[in-house]
């Protein structure tokens, strides 16, 4: 079962985009990049790639936030979920989660001041609603699991933090987003 999946939903509840259309990426002379959803000028190399929902995600400064803030958040309540369910990986959970956040530092801290700044408070709680509302539904699938199914999820915990879908750091679209994000 792929947990972290359900988390990432929410950010793509959000999601005003279909599932998938064209982009193209661009390259000029010096081989700088460009994501842009009309062909690239003639004088620079154009390739047409399908965007998916979640690449758009992480075109979009608040949204990219959002699903980083969210990955985060699902590892902290993982971590506590593992301690009730499997006490004797905490030590390994933990370690994996520290060192998680420290890779992620200046995302975070660039991704929650983007959300500070362009959403209200309103919506910064709509979020956080809509984020507990999902873990609970995750919750019960998790509680419905037996104790060995817990103990392998929570024993393989340390190595899904490397892993891509849940390591932000290996999203270059979403840390270019993120990172190049400037105040209007």
């Amino acid at each position: 079962m792929n947990y972290a999946a359900h988390f990432l939903l929410l950010g793509m509840l959000c999601l005003p985009f279909s599932a998938e259309s064209a982009m193209y990426k661009c390259a000029d002379s010096t081989g700088k990049m460009a994501y842009q959803d009309k062909p690239c000028a003639s004088a620079t190399k154009t390739q047409k790639i399908m965007m998916t929902s979640s690449d758009k995600m992480e075109l979009d400064p608040v949204l990219a936030s959002i699903k980083l803030g969210s990955t985060g958040d699902m590892l902290e309540k993982m971590e506590a979920w593992c301690v009730a369910k499997a006490p004797s990986t905490v030590s390994a959970i933990k370690q994996a989660r520290m060192a998680w956040h420290q890779r992620h530092e200046s995302l975070l801290a660039k991704g929650a001041h983007i959300l500070q700044t362009r959403l209200s408070y309103d919506e910064r709680l709509k979020l956080a609603v809509q984020s507990r509302l999902a873990n609970n539904e995750i919750y019960a699938k998790l509680e419905n699991a037996s104790q060995s199914e817990c103990m392998q999820w929570c024993e393989g915990m340390p190595a899904k933090m490397r892993d891509p879908q849940i390591d932000m750091t290996a999203h270059p679209l979403l840390v270019k987003t993120i990172m190049g994000y400037t105040d209007h």
